[in-house]
Formats: C-alpha cells, structure tokens, sequence
C-alpha cells in the first residue's frame, strides 16, 4: 500500500512538472532585467544610427548589435515590419567575426548610414552568417574607442547581441530577456518618450 501511494505522489508531481515549466518559462518571458540608469548612458554615448519617427524626439529604445549577427537581423526585420514608427537606436559593437569592427565602421561612415545598416541586415546572408553590406572602406575603417569600452560594459551585462534596452517613462532602464515578439512586446510596451527635452542625440 505505502508503495501505491509513493507511485501516485510521483506521478502527479510528473504530471504538474511540465505546468512549472511553462510558468516559469512565461514568467521568464515577461520579465526583463533592471540594468543601472548609468547603462543608458553609456550606449547614448557611442555612435550610432536611429530609426523610426521622423519627427524630433529622443529614441527610448537602444540596441547593442553586431552587423553579422543572425538574430540582429531578425530582430531588424520584426520592428521594421511590426513597429515601423518605433524610434530606435542601433549601436553597434564587434564580436561576431573577424571584420565586424570594419564593416559596422564602414555602415557608420556610409553617405546615408541609415540606408547602409538597413541593407545589411535586409540581405543578411543565413548561410553565411553575414550581414550584407559590402564596401570597400570595410577595409581600413575601424569603430573608435568608445564602442571598445560600450563592448567592455555589454559583456558585464549579459554578452548578448541584440541587447535591447528600453528607457520607461519613469527613467528605468530595462534589458529585455530575448528576441521574439514574445520576449520584446512586453517591454518595448514600456518604452516612454523622456520628459528632458534638452537631453538630444
């Protein structure tokens, strides 16, 4: 008897098993990590390319990348398609492959920096895993030094790229926890134009 009553505990906590999971996995989803305000900062402080609303206004959404980098190019596509009036900043940092800091430099370099950044993660190459834009300039260009230390910093927040961080109307900073609409919404729901209208770009 005491044998059928320790099957029937184990088979319900089996059965209850795969529920823990889907709320934790949800939970983890929903939650996006609380960096420190000098964060915003410092990704404010390194060069890089904004999109979305064309009307003036400071972007509360910055995204650490890297121009080969597969899910930043993903993540590219989703916002121009789901959120085209979204203000974002990309700022780039190179770790993915040997020419990441001479290809994001040539994009940041470009004539029209913002077109440049949309071609490469528009014809990004999957099987390559490459973004798409080609110049010349990708030879000699270098990132300066404040994407060095932007990249010092991005490894003691989690080492990830595309690091979306999303300013709240109430100046927190927030990191979201992955890169499908699943983990993003949530978060970028809460970006909220900053009331310091002095504060430009």
């Amino acid at each position: 008897m005491g044998s059928l009553v320790i099957g029937c505990v184990l088979l319900a906590w089996l059965a209850a098993a795969p529920v823990a999971a889907a709320a934790t996995t949800a939970h983890e989803i929903v939650a996006p990590k609380v960096l420190p305000a000098s964060a915003w900062d410092h990704v404010k402080g390194t060069p890089g390319i904004v999109f979305g609303r064309t009307t003036p206004g400071i972007p509360d959404v910055q995204m650490i990348c890297d121009v080969h980098c597969p899910y930043c190019a993903r993540v590219y596509t989703q916002l121009v398609e789901r959120r085209p009036a979204l203000r974002v900043r990309w700022v780039p940092i190179a770790y993915f492959k040997p020419d990441s800091d001479r290809v994001a430099a040539a994009i940041l370099a470009a004539p029209d920096p913002r077109a440049a950044l949309d071609r490469n993660y528009r014809a990004y190459d999957h099987a390559a895993r490459r973004g798409g834009y080609g110049d010349a300039s990708a030879d000699v260009l270098k990132l300066d030094a404040s994407h060095a230390a932007l990249k010092e910093r991005w490894r003691g927040w989690g080492r990830f790229t595309p690091m979306v961080l999303v300013r709240a109307g109430d100046g927190t900073v927030l990191q979201a926890a992955g890169t499908s609409p699943a983990f993003l919404d949530p978060v970028l729901d809460r970006a909220g134009r900053s009331k310091q209208a002095y504060d430009a770009w």
